[in-house]
């Protein structure tokens, strides 16, 4: 209950990615300038930040995206969609204009803590063949957005793309693809950017997962070699950076920096 009514709150976990990406991104949700500068650190040219216009009104940073259709064959039973059960989506969306007029979505994935074991673990047979089904097909339509496009893509590698953290980065992958198919449904965006939120401490993630292709070496790099448009593997105060010139934003940044960054910096 808050003030009387009954609402759902994110979970209190102290060590939540996703409180972690309210407490960076929410602030500027209604803030075009923050919005825009923020978009201009990760493509300079992007003239201004939009709203997002997929799930919510007016809001510049939206949360818990699944996209404005059901794009990846997991509906169950006839059931719509519901975000953040069953369902792909992506801690936060923003939208932009670049100078050509073009519209780009911005999806942005957000961890914290979070590590996956270097040794695979075996998926019970039906559950496999459940995830074979749903996804494999569009690994060989025209126009995919993976580099093994329309290859005869073996049964091992797909194995190895059904373990984390591979299998959300495939599953955002794909959507994005597909919400920028449906432009009129998702706030008229033709193009995707994919930005994965990593704290430069979390080791375990940047640099332990399993290997995937045989290919050795970090998570960015393993994973860039099979996407067309590499995705952009940042720190937090990475994203963040380019609200450092503004005094607006200082008490935003200071904040963060002593609740996640940890490196003492003063941003005053």
């Amino acid at each position: 209950m808050v003030a009387g009514h009954v609402c759902s709150l994110p979970t209190g976990h102290m060590l939540s990615s996703q409180v972690a990406c309210l407490n960076h991104l929410f602030p500027l949700s209604r803030d075009g300038k923050a919005a825009t500068l923020l978009l201009q650190g990760l493509r300079p040219d992007m003239v201004e930040a939009l709203p997002v216009g997929i799930h919510a009104r007016d809001m510049f940073v939206e949360f818990e995206v699944t996209g404005g259709g059901s794009y990846l064959n997991e509906e169950q039973r006839g059931r719509s969609l519901t975000r953040g059960a069953n369902a792909t989506s992506v801690d936060a969306v923003m939208k932009g204009r670049d100078t050509q007029g073009n519209i780009r979505l911005f999806l942005i994935e957000w961890k914290y803590t979070e590590s996956y074991p270097s040794k695979r673990e075996k998926k019970p047979g039906s559950r496999r063949d459940n995830r074979l089904w749903r996804y494999r097909s569009f690994f060989t339509r025209d126009g995919s957005p993976f580099t093994f496009c329309n290859s005869d893509v073996g049964s091992t590698f797909f194995e190895e793309l059904l373990t984390e953290p591979y299998y959300q980065l495939m599953r955002q992958t794909l959507l994005g693809w597909k919400m920028t198919q449906d432009p009129s449904r998702n706030g008229q965006a033709t193009s995707f950017t994919h930005i994965v939120v990593i704290p430069h401490g979390n080791t375990a993630l940047r640099s332990g997962c399993a290997v995937i292709a045989g290919r050795q070496g970090d998570l960015a790099g393993a994973w860039n070699a099979l996407v067309r448009e590499p995705v952009l593997f940042l720190a937090p105060e990475e994203l963040l950076q380019p609200l450092t010139a503004q005094p607006d934003y200082a008490r935003l940044l200071n904040y963060l920096c002593r609740r996640y960054w940890q490196d003492g910096r003063s941003r005053s």
